[in-house]
């Protein structure tokens, strides 16, 4: 699996980043900000009161804004940065960014572009710049939560995410990842509500909620994890299922075809032909990433906990017969329609039966019923024009056809 001095995990969407109303723990401080001197790069001096007992607001991994960011690249071809002319003499750029003037702060880039920031003394990472007042916050912030009652201060594996949201400077918002157990956790008990999630029938099933946030936050912050096999090799079992279970059932609770699933694992054995340090994090955010939408797959079908779904058509008929209506109306309107009504509502119920849809299901269901309308659209073309014209023309049409 992945490690972040080693790391976590979590399900589906990805990217996808499902925004939930989430509210984030807060660490309640107070600042008292002095300018050194008028020098931008100088720091500025801050008092820094950080009481976790006074901490409020929780957040989750899913709930990272990094896929709704605004893009100040070019917009009309003008550039919104502001922008230089001159290159001094020698000047070979080595980095993306200026080497960060602050002892044991480090910037990584993800793989898909965007910087995050890490502390490995306190096993912290943050989207947020730790500039200048900024990271006086984040290590105070880090220092009290590592330093608290019951965090695990002598595990190595257990990590901490920060951020220090737009809305609000006087916040810190955070949680704890432990990469053993792949979990999400905090300083203090809160309410699902609080978090957006569903409330739990167990702690299985609420394990099972925040598996998928362990991979998210895995996802968002691959690049200095260490990098677990077993957990490749977990997936590509997963994966290999899935594709049988396609292949040789009706009903699947795997979230992508066998096809799909052949060509993840072809993907994932190709990676390592590339098994360098500097390759490592696009291996780890890509396995994250399956393994994220996995665990919410999991978790919506309830794997490993009471009365789990292990086909999207069971419970079919009883869902069927709950929302069949007998009446004359409807009688007399389906043969009107030649049976197509029921036929379209049979097909609907059980591609949404217990309240979960599969894409590739229903891409195929779109595309039948787009084909569908594409020969009532001919057929009504026809029937109109022979009414207009005659048999002779409407034949003529077909034939053109």
């Amino acid at each position: 699996m992945l490690e972040g001095d080693r790391e976590t995990k979590g399900e589906l969407s990805s990217r996808p980043n499902a925004q939930r109303k989430t509210i984030a723990e807060s660490i309640t401080m107070s600042i008292i900000q002095e300018k050194a001197n008028t020098t931008p790069d100088v720091p500025l001096v801050a008092k820094v009161t950080l009481n976790v007992s006074n901490a409020r607001k929780l957040v989750l991994p899913s709930t990272n804004n990094r896929y709704n960011q605004p893009v100040s690249i070019a917009v009309n071809n003008k550039v919104a940065l502001p922008k230089a002319q001159l290159i001094s003499p020698w000047t070979r750029v080595v980095s993306f960014s200026p080497p960060i003037p602050l002892i044991g702060w480090e910037c990584h880039v993800h793989p898909e572009g965007d910087k995050y920031y890490r502390y490995a003394r306190l096993r912290t990472v943050t989207p947020v710049s730790p500039l200048n007042l900024v990271a006086r916050i984040l290590e105070q912030a880090a220092t009290v939560l590592i330093e608290a009652p019951r965090s695990a201060q002598g595990d190595n594996t257990i990590e901490i995410y920060l951020n220090i949201p737009e809305s609000g400077k006087n916040a810190v918002q955070y949680c704890y990842i432990d990469h053993t157990n792949r979990q999400v956790f905090w300083a203090r008990a809160t309410s699902t509500v609080e978090l957006g999630l569903e409330s739990f029938e167990s702690d299985g099933f609420l394990k099972s909620a925040l598996t998928g946030e362990y991979w998210n936050h895995l996802e968002n912050f691959p690049c200095h994890q260490i990098f677990w096999a077993d957990a490749e090799d977990e997936l590509k079992g997963i994966l290999g299922h899935g594709a049988i279970d396609d292949l040789t059932s009706p009903g699947s609770t795997c979230p992508w075809s066998a096809k799909e699933c052949a060509e993840y694992t072809s993907i994932i054995e190709k990676f390592k032909t590339c098994d360098h340090n500097e390759h490592v994090p696009y291996r780890v955010v890509s396995i994250a990433r399956l393994w994220a939408m996995i665990a919410r797959v999991r978790h919506i079908n309830q794997y490993g906990l009471t009365s789990p779904r292990l086909d999207p058509l069971q419970g079919l008929f009883e869902n069927y017969q709950s929302q069949k209506k007998a009446s004359f109306k409807i009688a007399l309107g389906e043969i009107f329609c030649f049976g197509m009504s029921r036929s379209t509502f049979t097909r609907l119920t059980a591609l949404w039966n217990g309240r979960v849809g599969y894409q590739r299901h229903w891409h195929r269901f779109f595309e039948e019923m787009h084909g569908n309308w594409i020969n009532m659209g001919v057929l009504s073309l026809v029937i109109w024009t022979h009414n207009l014209y005659g048999g002779d023309a409407a034949l003529a049409l077909v034939h053109r056809m």
